[in-house]
């Protein structure tokens, strides 16, 4: 099924006069994110005269061609020996993608990511950056982790809550990858992505959530805290997580002299699944 749409105009703008929107558009494909720009063209495929070369042995050398035309981005399937599939689907020719399409050439993976800044009044643009606002300060690296959890939050700002499932699921398990794999990753990022799950946990009322976010903290062995704890444990009382993952964290946390959380989880095992 289609992520719905987030809402865009073409080429970004707003459909209010003296408003301007934003809209950046990203791939991105393992732990890597390559923007794409209005009127460019990228090369996906095994060659490595491609914009993007895939290690993938089911690939073709020039797989598809993505490009982004008057704000819409399109996925072209150059003859490839195994196809294209957009969301699961097979690709006739050429397809519109959107916002949380998973694109796969071979076998693998591709997910578009849009960006959007908040509309601002045009004078503003002249003046001084305005800091609330300040999009690209959070995007002008590309990295994944601000790429998925910006693009859950817009997408929960305008109602989509598949997208933002999509996308916030998409960042978690990024996320647990980069610390299965040793990686460092900065306690601001863990704490925004707990963030985001207690808000989808909130938005959903799925307990997937509370368990996911959980389990990330496990992962990189970090308890959350206090203040955290006490919106966990009270969506916990409505939402029931699993109980091997609630024990998995409090086991965890109980062996960190400085943790504050446990005590607020405990009482969820009586309701604990």
């Amino acid at each position: 099924m289609r992520a719905p749409s987030l809402g865009l105009s073409p080429r970004g703008r707003g459909c209010y006069p003296g408003l301007v929107r934003h809209v950046r558009t990203f791939l991105s494909h393992g732990a890597r994110s390559v923007e794409i720009v209005e009127g460019q063209s990228l090369l996906v495929g095994r060659g490595t005269s491609c914009d993007i070369v895939l290690d993938d042995e089911l690939a073709s050398r020039e797989h598809l061609r993505l490009t982004l035309s008057d704000g819409a981005l399109v996925a072209e399937d150059l003859g490839s020996r195994n196809g294209v599939l957009v969301n699961g689907l097979p690709v006739r020719g050429s397809q519109e993608l959107h916002h949380g399409d998973h694109v796969t050439a071979g076998r693998t993976p591709l997910t578009v990511v849009q960006q959007v800044h908040e509309p601002r009044a045009r004078s503003q643009l002249a003046g001084t950056p305005d800091r609330q606002t300040s999009w690209d300060d959070v995007t002008a690296t590309g990295s994944l982790p601000a790429l998925l959890g910006g693009s859950a939050r817009t997408a929960l700002g305008v109602g989509d809550l598949t997208s933002a499932e999509t996308s916030a699921r998409n960042l978690l398990v990024a996320l647990r990858g980069m610390l299965a794999r040793g990686g460092v990753v900065e306690p601001a990022v863990l704490d925004d992505a707990v963030d985001l799950a207690i808000e989808l946990a909130a938005a959903s009322q799925e307990p997937v959530w509370i368990e996911r976010l959980l389990d990330l903290c496990v992962t990189a062995a970090r308890p959350i805290d206090a203040r955290r704890a006490a919106r966990v444990a009270e969506l916990g009382a409505r939402l029931a997580p699993s109980a091997s993952g609630l024990a998995a964290y409090l086991a965890m946390a109980r062996a960190d002299a400085r943790d504050r959380s446990a005590p607020l989880l405990a009482p969820l095992a009586a309701t604990a699944r």
